[in-house]
């Protein structure tokens, strides 16, 4: 079993937490807000990102990252893409020299429109490239969270980072593919959002199938 840093404490990261703790991995969060670090805690809850989920008593959560991934194995990088590299900025140097740095934020940096892997070899320059490795697919936070059935890509510019960390993550409803395409995945990561939010307004304006299809750019006739 390995020591995980979850950083980031929305939907998401409480998902992809929860999963690795049932896994029996030693799981670390950290919080922005002091509230939700101690209802996590305290409570295992995550009222404001994931209400009416319990999470595993073996979660603990903390409000100071550079604590939280000191001593970790895998540290999981899950703020906001807009929030990366303020976040990002000056943990590199705590985090141990044999720790992979698994990429779970999807987006594109709104000012920049820089990936989150041009972010980060700026504010963790320390950290090699070939000990990335960037998560994404086609998954739900409360799906996840519960234990449904999903399947996710880790891409790594180093294939061997990337199959790695499979075992640690993978499960019977938990599924893992590696890729060596760490650029592709980015991009597909972000591109899925903006598509997820057009068809979600298709379906609040209840514009039918048709217009829902439309709204993927493969669809046509």
């Amino acid at each position: 079993m390995a020591r995980f840093a979850v950083i980031g404490a929305g939907a998401w990261g409480t998902a992809l937490a929860c999963h690795a703790a049932r896994l029996g991995h030693a799981v670390t969060m950290w919080a922005f807000e002091s509230e939700v670090a101690a209802e996590i805690t305290g409570s295992h809850a995550n009222s404001p990102y994931l209400p009416d989920v319990e999470l595993p008593e073996s979660i603990t959560a903390s409000t100071d990252a550079g604590a939280a991934v000191t001593r970790a194995d895998v540290v999981l990088l899950v703020p906001p893409s807009q929030h990366l590299r303020r976040v990002t900025a000056g943990l590199s140097a705590r985090i141990a020299a044999h720790a992979v740095v698994v990429v779970a934020t999807k987006g594109i940096e709104e000012r920049s429109l820089k990936l989150m892997s041009e972010v980060l070899a700026e504010t963790m320059p320390e950290v090699a490239a070939e000990r990335v490795v960037f998560l994404s697919g086609p998954s739900f936070a409360r799906e996840v969270a519960r234990g449904l059935p999903t399947d996710v890509v880790l891409a790594a510019r180093d294939l061997q980072a990337a199959r790695a960390l499979q075992p640690l993550l993978h499960a019977p409803t938990f599924r893992t593919y590696a890729s060596a395409d760490p650029v592709g995945v980015q991009i597909g990561g972000a591109f899925k959002n903006v598509i997820a939010v057009a068809t979600g307004a298709c379906d609040g304006l209840e514009f039918g199938p048709k217009a829902r299809a439309r709204s993927h750019p493969h669809v046509h006739g």
